[in-house]
């Protein structure tokens, strides 16, 4: 397997950027899982467009639709399956691997040796308690299907996939959305565990933030509204009291942040399950000196976001904050200052004009 088009570090950064900004691969969260998923596709001779609608990287694992799994062996020229019996009960595929034998008079020989089989029924399903899967009762003949031809590149054509393990999404705890025609779309994935530390902070003062009177929408007694979009209920720019900041890493060594507000919040369409906020590290890099510089009683303009994910049976809260600005003192009291006297000014004229 091969891929015969040069592309350096930034064009493939360039062309993740612009398919994140299309909106046509909602699995994607930011232009940097993209990117991750074209480099890991780029290792197995994949092109970008076929690494983004083929893969998926899971906790730093590359998985595979299944579908794919079928061609990755089929192109490898090494191996080939065939499908023996196929229904809504069980899925059987025999798996072989080329054998090449030299005759006597220079020419080569090729046939094939099967060197394995992969069998799975609605009973292994039932045991590995997969049955309760909505994608099991709509589609029975995909998913035996998808399983039984992942464990088989498992056990006969680990090579053909690096020695990477050959996953399917789902066997990482992906949720998975299947088509009638087969074909999978991840809907959403695992967050990565993060191994968390606290670290000093630095002394910093924020420049050109963006002028929060233009966008800020002052809580109230009642709750915060929030607007959707896509899975996630997110809030206007609101101001909040910081209660602590902290940075933390993940397991990958990524920094992020997490940060608790003073005031007691409500809203709108969201049970508030815990006063940390979490500031993802593709966020928290941005402006990671920002977050950093904040301190008890800082006011700040910020957007919280809210969000559900279900794999399997199990159900994932988050609740993620973004920093705006850094709300200071001075800056208020002058622009409470220019609108007292611009006001001022205003009633002047027309008492004036009124004489």
């Amino acid at each position: 397997m091969s891929n015969d088009l040069p592309m350096s570090y930034n064009d493939m950064k360039g062309i993740a950027k612009d398919f994140v900004k299309s909106g046509l691969f909602a699995q994607f969260r930011n232009p940097e899982q993209a990117l991750v998923t074209i480099m890991a596709g780029r290792e197995f001779g994949l092109g970008p467009f076929e690494a983004i609608t083929s893969m998926y990287v899971v906790q730093g694992k590359p998985s595979f639709y299944s579908h794919k799994f079928a061609d990755m062996i089929k192109r490898s020229g090494k191996y080939d399956y065939k499908v023996e019996e196929h229904t809504d009960k069980l899925c059987s595929i025999d798996f072989l691997e080329q054998q090449v034998r030299r005759s006597s008079v220079g020419g080569e020989e090729i046939s094939w040796k099967k060197i394995g089989n992969s069998t799975f029924t609605l009973e292994d399903a039932e045991k590995a308690d997969l049955l309760k899967n909505p994608n099991f009762k709509k589609y029975p003949r995909n998913m035996l299907y998808a399983r039984a031809m992942t464990n088989g590149a498992k056990w006969y054509c680990p090579d053909a996939f690096h020695g990477t393990g050959a996953y399917e999404p789902s066997e990482l705890g992906a949720v998975v959305e299947w088509a009638e025609d087969g074909t999978q779309t991840v809907v959403s994935a695992p967050e990565p565990e993060g191994v968390y530390e606290e670290t000093p902070k630095k002394a910093y003062k924020a420049n050109g933030l963006p002028n929060f009177a233009e966008a800020a929408t002052q809580p109230t007694g009642d709750s915060i509204p929030t607007n959707k979009e896509g899975g996630k209920l997110i809030t206007d720019a609101i101001e909040l009291t910081v209660a602590s900041c902290i940075e933390k890493q993940t397991k990958s060594g990524e920094m992020m942040g997490e940060i608790t507000f003073l005031e007691a919040l409500s809203v709108q369409g969201v049970e508030v399950r815990w006063p940390e906020y979490s500031v993802s590290y593709w966020v928290y890099q941005e402006k990671a000196d920002d977050y950093r510089a904040l301190e008890e009683g800082d006011k700040v303009l910020v957007k919280l976001s809210f969000e559900s994910k279900q794999s399997g049976d199990k159900v994932f809260n988050y609740q993620n904050c973004e920093l705006i600005a850094k709300l200071e003192e001075d800056s208020l009291k002058e622009q409470l200052q220019e609108t007292q006297e611009e006001t001022q000014s205003d009633t002047e004229v027309q008492q004036q004009e009124m004489l």
